[in-house]
């Protein structure tokens, strides 16, 4: 390195919840067309593909629902 001081370049990454980890990846999968309109979305399966517990991914349907991008019907 040249001893510059590297804060003035670089900052460190945001902390981000893993709840908004998998709503930016739900997310994400909705705008790039990957996930149909209409297509049913069910916690458990998303839970189990995205390794995660069932609540970020209830948080993450209740926020993304918030955002007009999924809508929730219960059984």
């Amino acid at each position: 390195m040249t001893g510059r001081d590297l804060s003035e370049i670089l900052s460190p990454p945001e902390k981000r919840s893993l709840a908004d980890e998998v709503t930016s990846s739900i997310r994400e999968a909705i705008l790039g067309g990957r996930l149909a309109p209409g297509e049913r979305l069910r916690e458990e399966s998303l839970a189990k593909t995205l390794n995660v517990s069932r609540g970020p991914v209830r948080t993450a349907i209740l926020q993304l629902q918030r955002e007009g991008l999924v809508s929730v019907r219960r059984n």
